[in-house]
């Protein structure tokens, strides 16, 4: 039976995740790691996080929410990357909300066949002049 390990990292959310797939059963697996916080930036505090699963697709994603309600349209941003072997194998581009809301989230689409994967989110926050953006 041949046994592929793929291996999931949210780096700076220090979420790790071993997940096990053979040719014959396929494990599905979710994971998210614990929030993180920031801000006040431009009078709004954030909270972000990561979640990655291999359920019916593999992908990674980046959440990134408002502690404040609701806050005005392009204020948050994210986008999410998924790496193989140390190389970018899928990536978003960033997204931004489109109106006033409390959260935002996206995710990558589709793997680069079998090996050790991980993903690195970033979160931006509108600054009143430009983003900061926090890794994930």
């Amino acid at each position: 039976m041949k046994l592929r390990q793929i291996r999931f990292l949210l780096s700076t959310f220090s979420l790790g995740i071993l997940i096990g797939a053979s040719t014959t059963v396929a494990y599905a697996t979710y994971a998210e790691s614990n929030w993180g916080y920031y801000g006040p930036i431009n009078g709004y505090s954030y909270k972000n996080k990561g979640d990655i699963s291999n359920d019916t697709r593999l992908w990674a994603g980046t959440v990134a929410h408002s502690t404040d309600g609701n806050v005005p349209t392009g204020y948050i941003g994210v986008k999410s990357r998924l790496y193989k072997s140390d190389a970018l194998c899928k990536s978003t581009d960033f997204i931004y909300n489109t109106s006033r809301a409390a959260g935002l989230s996206n995710s990558t689409s589709g793997d680069c066949g079998s090996g050790t994967y991980y993903s690195k989110g970033v979160s931006a926050a509108y600054n009143g002049n430009g983003y900061d953006t926090y890794n994930q």
